[in-house]
């Protein structure tokens, strides 16, 4: 092999692995800009209410009910609200059922059940409101 070769395959090697390494680092910054594009509002914003939409903060919760049943893993539940909608309706705010789209009044709440995962995280399905539920 010539001295030409060698330099030619040294710098082939040297190119390949500055190109790697752009590539990793591009990886990795757009790694971190998804997560921290997918990650919880730091100024404690929470999910908005089920009920009225509107958001709730660190220190604001829902208004719920959980029944004790036999099983841990699925107990019913009902949500009147937030301190938003519930006792009290603040103006320019509806409480709407996410089921039936039909409006809830102050009197009613939505059914639901709450589930416990295996890792302790809490997770809630609602199957609708008093005015779907209503017996005819």
């Amino acid at each position: 092999m010539s001295v030409i070769n060698i330099i030619g395959i040294g710098a082939a090697l040297m190119s390949a692995i500055l190109i790697f390494y752009a590539a990793w680092r591009f990886f990795l910054e757009y790694k971190r800009a998804w997560r921290k594009s997918n990650a919880k509002k730091s100024s404690g914003e929470k999910t908005p209410c089920p009920l009225c939409n509107s958001k709730l903060f660190s220190e604001e919760n829902l208004i719920s009910r959980v029944y004790k049943t036999g099983t841990i893993n699925d107990l019913p539940c009902t949500i009147h609200g937030c301190p938003h909608c519930y006792p009290k309706l603040e103006s320019g705010l509806k409480r709407t059922c996410p089921v039936c789209h039909k409006e809830v009044p102050l009197e009613g709440h939505l059914d639901a059940h709450l589930f416990t995962r295996k890792t302790g995280k809490k997770h809630v399905h609602i199957t609708g409101c008093t005015e779907c539920h209503k017996k005819r």
